[in-house]
């Protein structure tokens, strides 16, 4: 849902910027008709004419005054640093025009347009700016300042060059644009206003491109986030599973510890059964072997002891004696066995209730 709101904030900023953008060339459309009625108005003007009355005069400055009678030889002298054998020759008049600043500049009339360009040529490739001497086609007032406009505005936009030719002003806005001629004031600001619509339309295209990257990168990280989420899901159930796999083994190990546990137990009440009878076995054999030392010590007249005689006399009560302890053995054998069996069952029971789960707490009885 934030996605699409996402995407729908940026499409409405794309359809305001196309609006804004067919706005300003329907306002250039009419601009550029407007001019295009106007310009013969225009073309007939005092300033077209009087580029035509001008386009054979050149302005040279930095020049000393010394007086109107060495002007002639002046701009001889500036002829021969030019590289030209008789300057003079191209001239058709020259004077001083009036000016507030010293040395005044020198208008000179050349006698065509061809000449005008061969001076005006000669003096960029020979560099006489760096004698502070300044040749330059003169150009009417008003054209002067069309110049003076073009150079504050192609500044201002960062444009390669602007300069005048032939009494007309010329700019390039970079290598890849065809040089212009400004015809005057008025198709001045027809560039400027076509060249800031190129430059909105271009903002325009960076805009959109932006908001296209923005949308992607949204597009890209909502997929990584789908891509995340599904990764974290497959991990809580490997973790799920894995738990349930833990729990398995726990459960068999317990289950083995108590068959351990039941088996020891069974081993150990076995163990104590045994042991007991052994113990009494022991005990009676013992008694016996004290009785027959104590008979040895005693003997009568006929060589045997009192023990032999008394054995041979109570021989008979012995054997009578034994049988009836073998009968009071067996039946106590009997008593016993039922007695161990009730025994053995209520120890396990007893077991049981306290849920025994380690072999430490009663001890571990011998292998039998």
């Amino acid at each position: 849902m934030h996605h699409q709101v996402c995407i729908g904030k940026l499409d409405m900023a794309v359809y305001l910027l196309t609006l804004l953008l067919v706005s300003k060339v329907g306002l250039l459309v009419a601009q550029e008709e407007d001019y295009e009625e106007k310009k013969p108005f225009y073309d007939s003007t005092s300033l077209t004419a009087r580029r035509f009355t001008t386009m054979s005069n050149i302005l040279i400055t930095g020049i000393s005054e010394k007086g109107n009678s060495v002007l002639l030889s002046q701009i001889e002298g500036v002829g021969h640093k030019l590289g030209f054998t008789d300057p003079l020759n191209d001239v058709q008049w020259a004077k001083r025009l009036l000016s507030h600043h010293s040395p005044r500049p020198i208008i000179v009339r050349m006698i065509n347009r061809t000449l005008k360009t061969k001076w005006v040529h000669f003096y960029r490739k020979k560099k006489l700016w760096v004698e502070k001497i300044y040749l330059c086609e003169y150009l009417p007032r008003q054209v002067q300042e069309l110049l003076l406009k073009t150079k504050e505005w192609a500044t201002k936009m960062n444009f390669k060059s602007v300069w005048s030719w032939n009494s007309n002003v010329w700019m390039q806005r970079n290598s890849t644009y065809p040089r212009e001629k400004v015809i005057d004031f008025l198709h001045l600001q027809f560039l400027m206003k076509k060249a800031a619509l190129e430059k909105f339309e271009r903002e325009h295209h960076m805009e959109r491109e932006r908001l296209d990257r923005i949308r992607k990168e949204k597009e890209r990280k909502e997929r990584l986030k789908v891509e995340e989420n599904k990764e974290e899901k497959e991990k809580e159930r490997v973790e799920v599973e894995e738990k349930k796999e833990k729990e398995s083994q726990k459960e068999a190990e317990k289950l083995e510890k108590e068959k351990e546990i039941n088996h020891r137990r069974k081993r150990s009440l076995s163990y104590k059964k045994k042991e007991k009878k052994e113990y009494e076995k022991m005990k009676i054999k013992k008694e016996k072997n004290t009785e027959q030392t104590k008979k040895k010590k005693f003997r009568n007249k006929k060589g045997k002891t009192k023990e032999e005689e008394e054995k041979e006399i109570e021989e008979m009560k012995y054997e009578e004696f034994m049988k009836e302890v073998e009968e009071i053995k067996k039946a106590k054998e009997r008593d016993m066995t039922t007695t161990e069996t009730a025994f053995t069952a209520s120890i396990e029971e007893a077991f049981d209730k306290m849920n025994w789960t380690n072999a430490d707490d009663y001890g571990e009885g011998p292998d039998l």
